[in-house]
């Protein structure tokens, strides 16, 4: 992580952390967002994760791979697996992509 991540600790509550959260959309905490150099998003992580899964799913991001497209892999490949529906679901909503979780 250190080879290509500088972590930074923002209090949305305090300050000008709201004005971070507003602006990446972020709707549920903890959330941990991977931006590019330039504060574009590459990815994030909603809610607490074990740590191992934690680790794959920031090395997957650092290598172009969105975790909500994987998720949509998953679904595709199991279309009748309602637990998967549910998970995709809430994961387009906790990255604030609505139109994605409604369908």
């Amino acid at each position: 992580l250190e080879a290509w991540a500088v972590p930074v600790h923002v209090d949305v509550e305090r300050d000008d952390g709201r004005a971070v959260a507003d602006r990446y959309s972020v709707m549920a905490y903890p959330t941990m967002l991977v931006l590019d150099g330039d504060g574009n998003e590459l990815g994030r992580v909603v809610d607490a994760h074990p740590a191992d899964e934690l680790a794959a799913t920031l090395k997957s991001i650092s290598e172009g791979q969105d975790p909500l497209e994987a998720r949509a892999a998953a679904l595709a490949a199991k279309p009748e697996d309602v637990g998967l529906k549910m998970e995709l679901a809430d994961a387009y909503a906790n990255a604030a992509k609505r139109d994605k979780a409604d369908k």
